[in-house]
Order: C-alpha cells, then sequence, then structure tokens
C-alpha cells in the first residue's frame, strides 16, 4: 500500500507486521522472515524507521513513515 493510501489522522503514521511461525526459533525467524520483510518494506517512499523484534515463533516489526 503506497504511503499516500494510509489512513489520515495517524500520528506518527506506523503500520506494524506480525508474522507467526510456531516452530522456528529466533534465529531462523530473524533470517527467514524479519530480514527478508525488512529488505522488502526498506526501500518503500518515505519510511523514517524501522524497528523489529525476532523471538521464538514470531517477528514483530514497526515501520513509522
Amino acid at each position: 500500500m503506497p504511503v499516500r493510501e494510509l489512513p489520515s489522522g495517524l500520528q506518527p503514521p506506523v503500520v506494524q507486521v506480525k508474522v507467526d511461525y510456531k516452530s522456528a526459533s529466533a534465529p531462523i525467524i530473524d533470517e527467514e522472515v524479519t530480514q527478508v520483510i525488512e529488505d522488502v518494506i526498506g526501500g518503500a517512499e518515505g519510511i523514517k524507521n524501522i524497528d523489529s523484534k525476532s523471538e521464538n515463533g514470531k517477528s514483530t516489526i514497526n515501520i513509522e513513515f
């Protein structure tokens, strides 16, 4: 979704991506999920910050525009 299509009024505009991968360890989540998503999202226009956390069974990525 282009940044211009985000709902107005978000202060600051933040999108959160959560991925559950129940059987995976934190290092696997980081390598196979979190880093891959960060690489793809990192090229989007208007991103100010990407903050992520890889844990056993899940990845959480916060993107601030």
